[in-house]
């Protein structure tokens, strides 16, 4: 396989010394990512890194890739294929959205948790995670799906797993607990003790005796 010139491509490093993704710059119709650019693992596609890519036919990832980002190629008119990577691990909100020409995706036996059906992109049998080209036209979507994310679109008008028919638990009939009743207490009733009524003792009239 002849992978695309690095040149083509604008990446960010991370943390663990790899690289991920950024954004293609390229024109090309079939892109093979390569595995390394300048000596450094490519483990990550980046959100919208291919988005709006129209000249997009094509694309082949590397099993060095481990994440796929928001929308990553969301918006590329033309993109009938692809080829995902046998180590991928996360995928990130509609890869593929508004890709309408995709029908063909390239699972790997080694990811067994995703599967592509009529259109339809379900991570672990019962998420749906994307809904593009034929899938749009489905009423129903397959057996066994539990979960659409919000971010599908369109919404699939139903779910072909029947609704549960467990009974809701009741609302609680128990009584509220009454507002707190604790009475703040009053200001102090405190009197001052009032000034003396006492009678003054009267200053004496006797007269002083003489000198002798």
């Amino acid at each position: 396989m002849a992978y695309m010139d690095a040149s083509a491509f604008e990446t960010d490093e991370l943390d663990d010394n790899t690289l991920c993704i950024t954004k293609y710059t390229g024109t090309d119709a079939v892109v093979n990512v390569p595995p390394e650019i300048d000596g450094k693992p490519v483990t990550a596609i980046g959100d919208y890194a291919f988005w709006g890519c129209d000249s997009l036919v094509e694309i082949n990832l590397p099993d060095s890739v481990a994440v796929i980002g928001k929308e990553a190629f969301g918006h590329c008119a033309s993109l009938e294929r692809i080829n995902l990577p046998k180590k991928l691990k996360n995928i990130g909100a509609n890869p593929f959205a508004n890709s309408d020409e995709l029908s063909e995706i390239i699972i790997p036996e080694e990811l067994d948790w995703i599967t592509f059906e009529e259109g339809f992109l379900i991570a672990n049998d019962t998420q749906l995670i994307g809904c593009f080209g034929s899938g749009k036209e489905h009423a129903v979507v397959p057996t066994g799906v539990t979960v659409i994310e919000d971010y599908v679109s369109p919404v699939p008008t139903a779910i072909s797993k029947p609704a549960s028919t467990s009974t809701p638990e009741p609302a609680s009939t128990s009584t509220p607990k009454p507002a707190s009743t604790f009475t703040r207490k009053p200001a102090s009733t405190f009197t001052r003790k009032p000034a003396s009524t006492s009678t003054p003792k009267p200053v004496s009239t006797s007269t002083p005796k003489p000198a002798p």
